[in-house]
This record gives C-alpha cells, sequence and structure tokens, in this order.
C-alpha cells in the first residue's frame, strides 16, 4: 500500500512533530504555518495563561475564605439543623395523621362490607324464619291428617265391626229359626 504523505501540527510549547500513521517522523522538515493556525496558536496560549492565573488566583480565594467559610457554615448549620427536626416532626405528625385516615376508611370500609353482610343475614333469617313456621304449619296440618285418619280408621274399624255383628245376627236369626246354638261375640 502506498503511504500517504505525513502531516504536520503544532502542539502547544512543544513545537511542529511530522506524524504519519501514529508514528512521529523527527527528520522531516516543518512546514509554515497559515495566518490562522498562528492566530489560534495565540490563542491557545492566551488561554492556557488564564486559566492558570484563574486557578491560583482561585486558590488564594479558597485559603483566604477557608475559616470564615467553615465558621459561616457552622453558623448556618444549627438553625438548619433546627429546621430539620421541627420539619422531621411535621412530616411524622402528618404521616401518622394519614394513617389514622387511612385506618378509618379501611374500618368504614371493613363495616360497610359488616352491614351489607348482616343485612344479608337478617333477610336470610327473615326468609329462613317464614320458612320454618311454613314447615311448622305443615308439620301441624300433617299431625291433624294424621289424628283424622286414625279416628277415621277407627270409625272404619267400629262400622266394619257393627256390620259384621249385624250381619252376624241376622245370619243368627235365621239359624235360630233354624235351631242352631247362639254364638257370643264381644265388641269393644
Amino acid at each position: 500500500s502506498a503511504a500517504s504523505p505525513p502531516t504536520f501540527v503544532q502542539a502547544p510549547g512543544r513545537g511542529l512533530r511530522g506524524i504519519s500513521h501514529g508514528v512521529v517522523l523527527a527528520a522531516e522538515a516543518p512546514r509554515k504555518l497559515e495566518a490562522w493556525e498562528l492566530e489560534r496558536l495565540e490563542q491557545e496560549r492566551r488561554l492556557e495563561a488564564i486559566c492558570k492565573r484563574s486557578e491560583a488566583l482561585g486558590a488564594q480565594y479558597k485559603e483566604a475564605v477557608k475559616e470564615d467559610w467553615r465558621q459561616m457554615h457552622r453558623l448556618e448549620r444549627a438553625p438548619l439543623e433546627k429546621l430539620q427536626k421541627q420539619e422531621l416532626k411535621r412530616s411524622q405528625g402528618l404521616a401518622a395523621f394519614e394513617q389514622k385516615r387511612c385506618d378509618r376508611t379501611v374500618q368504614r370500609e371493613q363495616l360497610a362490607l359488616f352491614d351489607g353482610v348482616a343485612l344479608e343475614e337478617r333477610g336470610d333469617a327473615k326468609r329462613y324464619g317464614a320458612i320454618a313456621r311454613s314447615a311448622e304449619r305443615c308439620e301441624k296440618a300433617a299431625e291433624e291428617a294424621r289424628r283424622r285418619r286414625d279416628a277415621a280408621e277407627e270409625a272404619a274399624k267400629q262400622l266394619w265391626l257393627s256390620t259384621a255383628m249385624i250381619s252376624v245376627s241376622a245370619g243368627m236369626g235365621r239359624s235360630r229359626e233354624a235351631g242352631a246354638p247362639e254364638l257370643a261375640v264381644c265388641v269393644p
């Protein structure tokens, strides 16, 4: 592959160097810089000087106000800590109030649920009471029907016995006429 021509750059404070594919070539001659490149280099030097001076002044300022800053920070911190404690108490009180309110809401929901369940239970109790009263009336009617049936059966037995006695008596009357012995029938 053909090698590309080296490019020259000037790093601030280092002079011109030739760089070709990442390799520094010290043997090559430097090229002449354009006016805008010279202007840019001058601005870079001025900017570096300003930054260094600013850093030095910043360090001097920090050193000069260090003790005043610490004292001011301590003074500010005392009311700040007091304010933080007050705010913590206030927020804890508010959180406790909100928790109580939430608990009351949950209790109300549960009571509403319990009221609904109690209302259902009352309705069910009324229905079951009506069913129980109806069943009791049915049982009484069935008992009355059994008692009537038993009485009717007893009356039927008595009627059958009476009829049988009449039959037997009528048959005996004919037999007497014919000379047959008399039968004794016991009726309770």
